[in-house]
This record gives structure tokens, C-alpha cells and sequence, in this order.
């Protein structure tokens, strides 16, 4: 009668889950979670409190801690022994291929070098100049050569 007047009634939230409604959500949302990651979907009483919008004093109350720890451990069991190994399998197919593109990428440098230096090798011999000639050490510097013909006066 007051709807129909334009008055709206208060809402009130709803009540909270309680007793083996709180017990079978629990259960629920922790049966989900098992097939997650540890890493990303840690299960303990804080995070399972905030998913159902209760207090972590609701779910020691009603007996909710052995059920948590049950399906942690077996979260963990899960993790640690399957998907521990199919990660590092991955992560290790991925290193593989990341080295495989890597030396691909080495590989066409270094065929790019050898490129560059043919082209000076036939540039050399063009020109009549023995490209092995050129490779060859140097001889090592003389040490008593004067600058550009002045002498130096030295101080002392």
C-alpha cells in the first residue's frame, strides 16, 4: 500500500550465512578452489572469510578450521606433485624455444658478418692487395723515433 505511493521501505542486508548454510558454502567455494593455484588462490580462513562476507570468528565457531585444512593440504598435494612438474616441463619447452630463436638470431649475424668481410676480401683482390697480407700482425712499434723532426727540449 505505501509502494504504490512512491514511499520505498527500507532494505535491510541480508543476514549472513550461518550454521550448515555457512558449513555447505564453505565447502563449496573450498571445493572450487582446490583445482587452483596455491600461488594465486591460497585457501586459509582469512581468504575463504572474505569470499563469504562472514567473520573468521563465524567459521572457527562452527567447526570450519578441519574442513579448511583438508582441502589445503589436498590443494597442495595437487600442486606439488602434477602441476609443479607440468610447469617446469612448460617453462623448460619454453626456454628451449626462446634459445632455438636466439641462436637462429646469432646465425644470421653472424652470416651477415661473413657477408661484409667477403665482399672486403674480393674488394681487396679487385685492387691487387693480398688480403692475407693484411690480416697479418703488424710489427710492434719502435720506441725511438723521434716526433716530426724538431727536437723536444726537456724539462728537468
Amino acid at each position: 500500500m505505501s509502494e504504490s505511493k512512491g514511499i520505498k521501505r527500507a532494505t535491510s542486508k541480508p543476514r549472513p550465512l550461518r550454521g550448515q548454510a555457512l558449513v555447505s558454502a564453505a565447502i563449496k567455494v573450498l571445493e572450487g578452489w582446490v583445482s587452483l593455484s596455491p600461488a594465486t588462490h591460497p585457501i586459509n580462513v582469512l581468504k575463504l572469510s572474505q569470499e563469504l562476507g562472514v567473520t573468521r570468528q563465524a567459521l572457527y565457531n562452527n567447526g570450519i578450521k578441519a574442513i579448511i585444512s583438508k582441502y589445503k593440504s589436498s590443494q597442495l598435494t595437487n600442486f606439488s606433485v602434477v602441476q609443479e612438474a607440468i610447469t617446469q616441463r612448460q617453462s623448460l619447452k619454453k626456454r628451449i624455444a626462446t634459445q632455438d630463436e636466439e641462436i637462429l638470431k646469432l646465425r644470421r649475424a653472424i652470416d651477415s658478418w661473413i657477408e661484409k668481410w667477403v665482399i672486403v676480401e674480393y674488394n681487396a683482390k679487385l685492387r691487387g692487395i693480398n688480403f692475407d697480407e693484411l690480416l697479418m700482425p703488424l710489427s710492434l712499434p719502435s720506441r725511438t723515433a723521434v716526433g716530426n723532426g724538431r727536437m723536444r727540449k726537456r724539462r728537468r
